[in-house]
């Protein structure tokens, strides 16, 4: 009588041809991507690991490896824990695992009865907050293949996983089950390429050549059925001997997201200050991701490894990245359908009379439809006028487009964007659940901490942030006028008052507050509300008022008719070569009507020719004004008078 089903037989024949080495190569590609999708668990079980190629592709710190099949030449590397066996009958210990990786394994299962105890048995060994993954072929897009394995005996599909998953109680014990997918060829028709991991000729299971309409996110969570499983191999079915000819077809990440597109991320805008530091980080965490730009020259020097404007870490970073697949950089519309999420950040400007221009988003998003197809996700980033995140799902409801959308706004400084990307947490905003969790999943590998809102809350949070410290400075700026008028460094009052006061440690000192997103963001909030705002409308007469202040009073100080002025920054703000909306502009044409001469020097700014040597300004110069507070510029030996309302001489805040 026969003792069953000889797998260690059937599996020999089956790959035979395909060397352990070939099938090693492919998952040191997938496997990691995988394991940091599941959120990088320490304790990781592979109830159906085979040979050990995940587990020999992971770093995490525990891994175990479960098989029915005690294969002679299984090369698992010493940090593998193998247990012969079958899973549904093995003591495994409770609440211990982080991570479980179910491979190309329920299939085999006898019956649905096994299968809920084989969730039983997952539920009980993996520990609460765990992370669940399960990858396998779907019956609904290759049934006429599907039993042609023999020892495929269960058919499931994206639905059925889910129903068991529910019946299980799975879903309320673990932190998220994810269902992994791979597309397997499909027609020229369809829209974005083939994964260079399926040749042309490949077959994502043994006969199955069918192609896979899949809709929702490789890596996203379950969500009833709109996330289908497609057919994916186990490494040396029938895919790897073709891959295995052609090594150079294995990306940087080595694996689709189940809906076919070759990129995981396209940021529209890409080289531009937003766009390019999210791009680098999304990229660092392993990402396939496309920046594309219009601007030629942007493109070009990006290309080349080359940062277009300064920031923090992004040199090395960028050099890094851009010899590798995870980092494109192009002028190409047509890149924006090879990806599955998105970024757009662009936001809403304001024109000459302050009043937001909401369009200007909506005529992005429309010149992208012929790329956009369904099952993308796009993600609004930059910062826009309250209810143009509507506008944007009203638009492409109209196209007929079906597309997740969600506002996840950058909130980040200038220069540091790299750092706080790691360090602060990301807002995120969707209608949908599935919308919201694909952000999650998109933004969960760079930010320590996801802050869920509704989409309009989110919009309102991002120009509430901007338009309150826009306020802060206002108020310091006040301040600062008041003491200065009577004679008195508002440095050491602000000194005095904040020390060892806790209630008053958020008070700024005085500047010039300017740039691209404050003062701008601020009139955005006023257009909200029909212009009944009238604090920060105050908040702007005063900060746009102070370098009007600042030439007053040196008017009244100095004969500057008959001297030469020098202005020290030109920068917006402290360490950046920013000039976008810089108040050092707005002091240069004053002081121009006024002075007898005016020089300008800036340490970072290379886009103003008419900038002077900084040796040169500090020797021609009969005063000084430090504009923006260069950290270079806190050394100054200089003769002459310099006006330094930041005090970043410690000489005290005064006109």
């Amino acid at each position: 009588m026969s003792d069953g089903l000889d797998y260690g037989r059937l599996y020999e024949f089956r790959f035979r041809g395909v060397e352990q080495e070939s099938r090693q190569i492919v998952w040191n590609e997938i496997g990691p991507y995988v394991w940091k999708r599941m959120g990088k668990p320490a304790r990781v079980l592979d109830p159906a690991g085979g040979r050990g190629e995940f587990l020999n592709s992971i770093p995490a710190d525990e891994r175990w490896l479960v098989d029915m099949v005690d294969y002679p030449h299984r090369d698992t590397v010493p940090e593998v824990k193998v247990v012969i066996g079958d899973v549904l009958s093995l003591d495994l210990p409770p609440n211990y695992f982080d991570g479980i990786f179910v491979s190309n394994l329920l299939e085999h299962l006898p019956s649905p009865d096994a299968l809920a105890d084989f969730l039983a048995r997952m539920r009980t060994t993996l520990a609460p907050g765990g992370v669940l993954a399960i990858m396998g072929p779907n019956f609904k897009y290759c049934a006429r293949e599907y039993f042609d394995c023999a020892d495929h005996t269960l058919a499931l599909t994206h639905i059925s996983v889910h129903e068991h998953l529910i019946a299980s109680r799975i879903r309320g014990r673990i932190g998220r089950t994810a269902l992994f997918a791979l597309l397997v060829p499909r027609p020229a028709s369809r829209v974005g390429p083939a994964h260079p991991l399926v040749p042309a000729d490949a077959t994502a299971l043994a006969g199955c050549r069918e192609s896979v309409p899949v809709a929702g996110p490789l890596n996203g969570p379950l969500m009833g059925n709109e996330t289908p499983v497609a057919a994916l191999p186990k490494p040396g079915a029938g895919l790897l001997p073709s891959v295995a000819k052609h090594p150079s077809r294995v990306g940087a990440r080595g694996e689709s997201n189940g809906m076919g597109f070759s990129r995981d991320v396209v940021i529209v805008g890409g080289c531009g200050r937003v766009g390019l530091p999210l791009g680098l980080a999304l990229a660092n965490s392993g990402l396939a991701v496309t920046l594309y730009d219009r601007d030629a020259f942007a493109v070009d020097r990006v290309r080349a490894g080359k940062m277009p404007f300064f920031e923090r870490e992004a040199d090395e970073a960028l050099e890094r990245l851009i010899p590798t697949d995870r980092l494109e950089v192009t002028t190409e519309a047509q890149s924006v359908a090879e990806a599955e999420h998105v970024i757009v950040v662009v936001g809403t400007p304001v024109d000459e009379h302050l009043n937001p221009d909401p369009s200007a988003v909506l005529n992005v998003i429309e010149g992208l439809l012929d790329q956009l197809h369904d099952g993308q996700h796009l993600v609004l980033r930059s910062t826009v006028y309250p209810g143009v995140t509507a506008m944007i799902e009203k638009l492409l409801r109209s196209a007929h487009r079906t597309i997740d959308v969600s506002f996840c706004p950058e909130r980040l400084a200038e220069g540091r964007a790299l750092e706080e990307l790691r360090t602060l947490p990301q807002l995120v905003a969707a209608r949908t659940e599935r919308a919201v969790r694909r952000a999650e999943q998109l933004f969960g590998g760079v930010s320590p901490k996801l802050i869920r809102l509704e989409v309009e809350e989110a919009e309102l949070a991002k120009l509430f942030t901007n338009t309150w410290r826009y306020i802060k400075f206002a108020a310091a700026n006040q301040l600062f006028m008041i003491a200065n008028d009577f004679g008195l460094d508002f440095a050491r009052i602000r000194s005095a008052l904040k020390e060892d006061y806790p209630r008053a440690a958020d008070m700024p000192g005085p500047g010039l507050a300017a740039g691209p997103c404050l003062l701008k963001d601020t009139m955005q909030l006023a257009a909200f509300n029909n212009n009944n705002f009238t604090l920060g409308h105050a908040s702007m007469t005063i900060n746009e008022g102070l370098p009007m202040y600042m030439v007053a009073r040196l008017e009244r100080e100095y004969d500057i008719a008959n001297m030469t002025v020098g202005i020290l920054g030109m920068a917006f703000k402290a360490e950046s070569d920013d000039t976008r909306s810089s108040l050092s502009y707005k002091l240069k044409r004053l002081l121009r009507f006024r002075a007898a001469r005016v020089l300008c020097n800036d340490p970072y700014v290379a886009s103003d020719h008419e900038l002077w040597p900084l040796d040169d300004v500090l020797a021609e110069s009969d005063l000084l004004v430090i504009a923006t507070p260069h950290e270079v510029y806190s050394h100054l030996d200089v003769d002459v008078p310099i006006i330094d309302i930041w005090n970043l001489l410690g000489r005290g805040e005064h006109v």
